[in-house]
């Protein structure tokens, strides 16, 4: 995934990362009642992005599947 400019973003509150500048890339999502970008600490009332002008995006990756993770049926784990 390459970083593509911010002004093609999609706008529809799917969550993407953003970056401004050469600053740390976080998750956001356009709030179309404000038309602002928004994090999860501007939902809890903290910064803005106001403050920092994003310049970039990229979607966000696919949820890693790890099948070592899933935990075993009842019926796995009750093997003789």
């Amino acid at each position: 995934m390459n970083w593509q400019p911010i002004e093609t973003a999609p706008k529809d509150g799917t969550w993407v990362i953003v970056q401004a500048g050469d600053g740390h890339p976080s998750t956001a999502r356009w709030n179309t009642g404000s038309e602002k970008w928004e994090n999860a600490a501007n939902m809890l009332g903290y910064e803005r992005y106001d403050y920092w002008p994003l310049d970039k995006w990229m979607p966000l990756p696919a949820a890693p599947v790890d099948d070592e993770q899933t935990p075993p049926s009842a019926a796995q784990a009750v093997q003789p």
